[in-house]
């Protein structure tokens, strides 16, 4: 017998295929962008981490993205051409400029002719990954950026090694500040099962594959970051991520006879006002 979630997924998929395909009979292809608009938006909430390691503003109509910084410290943020860019000392405020983030997911005529949700989700997921990927490695731009030298820690040997991941950590501690993330490649994350670590939580590796906390941490895995750096966060958010114009998808106006799509974009800017607030661990061989 079908249980109640399940009916109540088939039965929202049924509609969505049906709005579908009424909406293509109609050409009203405004209505189909605002229908898969949703699945998009889920898919890049799934996943990103822009959202944990800078404070999300939302800016009102007309507002600027204007922050303040201490006099002593730089602020560094992503530019229009997309590089990450320093401000000079002694300013108070800083305006960050802003970045568009966009996709222009292209699909067959026939799925929404026919109203195939499946292969309509697919391409939905398709694009809200592409947005959380170029979202995410801007912010891992930034921050990399960022990293002041004396919280910058060396580690050779090819591996991360527990000794080093400490040290970055202390360095934190030293200034009052509680880590959160350690942000590293999936692939680094191996290194970390070769840590010496405490009986509990070594079988908790071995038997799950993660580890829940690593000194009051939680571990962030993400394909931006470069497989030679380790970035360890603090709770206290180090930046800004203000929002001008929030995710939205747009029917393109130009289709062919088999294809046609949507425009997926947000405008944001993505900026760090304490830079030394972040530690880094540097592997070299």
């Amino acid at each position: 017998m079908e249980n109640r979630a399940h009916k109540d997924y088939r039965e929202q998929l049924e509609a969505l295929g049906k709005l579908v395909r009424e909406a293509y009979e109609e050409g009203d292809l405004r209505a189909i962008a605002a229908a898969v608009g949703a699945p998009i938006e889920q898919e890049v909430k799934l996943k990103e981490i822009t959202t944990l390691l800078l404070q999300q503003v939302d800016l009102k109509p007309g507002e600027e993205p204007k922050f303040t910084k201490r006099p002593k410290v730089e602020a560094y943020y992503i530019d229009d051409s997309g590089e990450a860019v320093a401000t000079a000392l002694g300013k108070e405020e800083v305006t960050f400029p802003f970045v568009i983030i966009s996709a222009n997911p292209m699909i067959p005529v026939r799925v929404l002719k026919h109203g195939n949700v499946g292969q309509l989700l697919d391409y939905a997921k398709a694009a809200g990954e592409a947005i959380r990927k170029k979202r995410d490695a801007k912010t891992i731009s930034v921050f990399l950026a960022a990293v002041q030298d004396d919280m910058n820690v060396a580690c050779t040997g090819g591996s991360l090694t527990d000794a080093a991941l400490n040290e970055a950590i202390s360095l934190l501690e030293d200034k009052e500040l509680k880590p959160k993330y350690i942000v590293m490649r999936g692939s680094r994350f191996n290194d970390v099962r070769a840590f010496s670590l405490p009986g509990q939580i070594a079988s908790e590796l071995v038997a799950k594959g993660i580890i829940g906390s690593y000194a009051g941490a939680q571990f962030l895995l993400t394909s931006q970051m470069p497989a030679d750096k380790v970035l360890i966060v603090p709770e206290q958010k180090v930046g800004k991520w203000a929002v001008r114009e929030p995710l939205q998808t747009d029917p393109i106006e130009q289709k062919t006879k088999f294809m046609t799509g949507w425009l997926v974009w947000e405008e944001a800017a993505f900026g760090i006002t304490n830079p030394d607030w972040i530690a880094c661990v540097t592997i070299t061989a």
